[in-house]
């Protein structure tokens, strides 16, 4: 499968690695972002390895996710196009309800 972005999730990763150079510097910041490229890769090799999101159990789609660190990586399977796509990097450290928000 391939992976995809949606422009609130290339926003969301792109304010994560701002945050992170600015508080941890270059090479924290390469090796998180190497990280989730990994975790993508292995996201689009086994595409339902992410847990299913139960807040979304009336979405047209699965929504599922798969943790990293502070963050969620929130995704659904979209077979039509043979992807999967990417909706928000998601803090865990914030109120869980606010993802909710932040998909629709």
């Amino acid at each position: 499968m391939i992976v995809k972005f949606t422009n609130n999730a290339k926003l969301k990763l792109t304010e994560i690695l701002n945050y992170c150079l600015q508080e941890f510097g270059r090479n924290v910041t390469d090796r998180f972002a190497e990280i989730i490229k990994e975790d993508l890769l292995l996201l689009a090799a086994n595409p339902c390895m992410g847990r299913k999101e139960d807040l979304f159990y009336q979405s047209r789609y699965i929504i599922r996710s798969f943790p990293e660190g502070h963050y969620r990586i929130v995704y659904c399977i979209n077979d039509d196009q043979d992807a999967i796509v990417i909706l928000t990097f998601f803090d865990c450290r914030q109120d869980p309800f606010s993802l909710e928000a932040e998909i629709e």
